[in-house]
């Protein structure tokens, strides 16, 4: 019986540390009108760049190598709890720390041998993101990409994004 108890309290604290947790993040979150869900993100991604690419990898099944390579850049302007909903692995050897993530509230990016970038989706003009010599060129900074047949895609899904943010009030 005292191991039964002994659980089921490891169990309640679990539960209770969960609950509190998401309090945290709603609260951390609350009236930013820039939030897009996770769900959405990853919907209009997969349409604008397909489903089949190597390099491209979606909410929740990004790996936890590559995520952790991209949090290890891009922690430091991120909200707490902030989730990446698509992430773009630009390493050769798929750390995931070069390349761009999407995330319900901003775009963040690094180039090999670069610093880390990023535009909140209420700073990002639509009409400033485009395909430049097969590259995606935001705001006049060039993101690189290896795989530079998705940036037609890219450029649509950052101009949707942005633009979806723009209409909910968020710039």
């Amino acid at each position: 019986a005292g191991d039964e108890l002994e659980m089921s309290s490891a169990e309640g604290l679990a539960e209770a540390l969960y609950e509190m947790l998401q309090l945290v993040a709603s609260v951390a979150f609350r009236g930013d009108e820039e939030a897009m869900s996770l769900g959405a993100i990853v919907r209009r991604a997969r349409a604008h760049l397909g489903l089949a690419v190597d390099e491209v990898h979606f909410h929740p099944s990004i790996p936890a190598r590559k995520l952790q390579g991209a949090m290890s850049v891009h922690a430091s302007r991120l909200l707490p709890g902030e989730s990446v909903a698509v992430l773009y692995d630009d390493t050769l050897l798929g750390s995931g720390a070069d390349g761009w993530i999407i995330t319900p509230f901003r775009l963040a990016w690094r180039n090999t041998f670069e610093g880390a970038s990023q535009l909140k989706w209420t700073q990002l003009d639509p009409s400033r993101v485009e395909v430049v010599e097969g590259a995606v060129v935001v705001h006049g900074e060039e993101i690189s990409m290896v795989k530079d047949e998705l940036a037609p895609g890219v450029v649509s899904l950052l101009q949707e994004l942005a633009t979806l943010s723009r209409m909910r009030g968020g710039g």
